[in-house]
């Protein structure tokens, strides 16, 4: 999965708790040497480790983009491109792995708002997706 290389944390596709693609650094991180994460990753799964985890499917089958949080803080985004801070907060849980839905209710708004929101922000970072916007968040 190329958009997966745009990720500089370790970024893996799961599905029925299996690893079913990974960026390099992800490769990297569940490596021969590093044996007991890829364990740790199917045996408890990734919303359970440092991972923001996005649901979606592929037909029938539910898979799981799980995208390790960054160890520092992201770049402060309002100035960079000017979003407003209702976007930036929506940019910040997108970040953190929450889905519209999720985002809808911590901020006690509508679902078609945080739609827009959402597509506000990916216009002003002038990228196509949630997986480029949270690349782009962490200077990517």
């Amino acid at each position: 999965m190329v958009v997966l290389e745009h990720v500089a944390t370790p970024a893996f596709v799961v599905a029925s708790r299996r690893v079913v693609a990974s960026n390099r650094v992800g490769a990297v991180w569940l490596s021969a040497a590093n044996t007991h994460r890829a364990l740790l990753l199917r045996r408890a799964g990734p919303d359970e480790l440092r991972f923001g985890v996005t649901p979606f499917y592929c037909g029938s089958v539910q898979h799981f983009l799980a995208i390790m949080k960054p160890s520092e803080s992201p770049q402060p985004v309002v100035p960079r491109w000017n979003l407003t801070p209702r976007e930036t907060e929506v940019v910040q849980l997108i970040a953190n792995g929450s889905t519209n839905r999720q985002i809808a209710a911590t901020l006690e708004c509508a679902l078609k708002t945080v739609e827009h929101h959402v597509s506000s922000a990916l216009r002003k970072v002038g990228v196509d997706n949630r997986t480029a916007l949270i690349a782009a968040l962490f200077g990517r």
